[in-house]
């Protein structure tokens, strides 16, 4: 889940970062791309606790998914210029 806007959909402007916050002691990541496929732009690996934090450098709509839970987990953020 995206800590900014607290649900799985976040628009916001290039150049800003999107926090990950890691609380419930259940296993999870944030993986860019179409579930199931990483697209290699990012990928915080299987955490149960902690922070992840990924700049947005340009717009455009970005996908991503949990790689403990596929398609029941999945996310969209949408950089604006």
């Amino acid at each position: 889940m995206d800590s900014q806007s607290g649900t799985s959909a976040t628009t916001i402007k290039a150049g800003d970062t999107v926090q990950w916050n890691f609380v419930d002691s259940m296993p999870h990541s944030t993986t860019s791309g179409n579930c199931c496929t990483s697209n290699g732009i990012w990928d915080s690996g299987i955490k149960s606790s902690g922070i992840f934090s990924h700049k947005f450098s340009s717009a455009g709509t970005f996908p991503y998914f949990c790689t403990v839970h596929g398609a029941l987990m999945t996310g969209t953020v949408t950089v604006n210029p």
